[in-house]
């Protein structure tokens, strides 16, 4: 029985093949389409649901409405400020390793979410999810590009679009049925069947990176710290404010302290030096 693991060797991962007999067929591609699909649409119920939690939770924490809506604020802005940074490592350690690890992140901060005995510890387990969240959209596309030919890449792309829609749609629907029957804290756990078979098929269907999309080598294995790191403090104090503007008006230090000290880091990621290249290059 062939063991699938993933190696490291001469500095680099070398991902774990797909099952041979999967790969073999003709419906491949499409298998890789569908299990690329399971992550678009869950991460996108979870956005969506996540909003109807927010009365049962102030209720239960005794918090209030603008402390529980870091439940989905602290979700949105980790998943997008961290969206480029997954988006290198995938280059440098493979797409499918990286897309398989963030169903399993995204599993486990499912479960501390339904866990959470404190609204501290819900936002932290949230931000966990979005990590996971943010693994996987930083590889959905690149994924199937690599998987499917050129003939027919606009209808496999169109299919994870529509299971993103469908997702965030159905979202709400089904939020608004585990909170009338099992509770608040169903609507995290209702992620970890899901993500687990995601996790699985991710394992077994997608391609290696390596064989798929080019090798990966040594010069790719470079990464920008400081462009990584600049925009989260950036986005996290400019949410803050606005969060905070709708109660306690621009004119406040809790508003406008953040916004002049988050244009800090977001006026050094404009000029750093690897930013500037991207943008101007020579």
């Amino acid at each position: 029985m062939t063991v699938m693991r993933a190696e490291y060797h001469d500095g680099i991962w070398r991902e774990p093949a797909p099952l041979r007999g999967v790969a073999r067929l003709d419906c491949y591609p499409w298998l890789v389409v569908g299990t690329v699909c399971i992550g678009a649409f869950m991460g996108q119920v979870d956005a969506s649901i996540a909003q109807l939690v927010l009365p049962e939770v102030g209720r239960e924490f005794h918090a209030s409405i603008g402390a529980t809506a870091w439940v989905s604020i602290a979700y949105l802005l980790v998943a997008a400020a961290m969206l480029p940074v997954f988006g290198r490592l995938a280059d440098m350690v493979g797409r499918k390793l990286l897309y398989c690890g963030g169903f399993v992140v995204f599993v486990t901060g499912s479960a501390l979410c339904g866990l959470a005995p404190g609204l501290d510890t819900l936002v932290g387990a949230r931000e966990l999810q979005a990590l996971g969240a943010g693994m996987l959209q930083a590889n959905a596309i690149a994924i199937i590009v690599s998987a499917t030919a050129k003939a027919r890449r606009g209808h496999a792309l169109g299919l994870q679009s529509a299971a993103q829609a469908v997702g965030l749609s159905a979202g709400p629907a089904l939020g608004g049925l585990l909170i009338a029957t099992l509770g608040w804290r169903w609507v995290f756990w209702i992620n970890l069947p899901v993500g687990l078979l995601g996790a699985v098929l991710g394992l077994l269907v997608l391609p290696r990176t390596e064989t798929r999309c080019g090798a990966i080598t040594q010069g790719a294995a470079t990464f920008d710290l400081a462009g990584a790191v600049l925009p989260v403090p950036s986005l996290g104090l400019l949410m803050f404010a606005i969060n905070e503007a709708g109660h306690a008006g621009f004119r406040s230090p809790l508003v406008s302290g953040p916004l002049l000290v988050g244009l800090l880091p977001l006026i050094g990621f404009v000029r750093h030096p690897g930013i500037l290249s991207a943008i101007i290059p020579e």
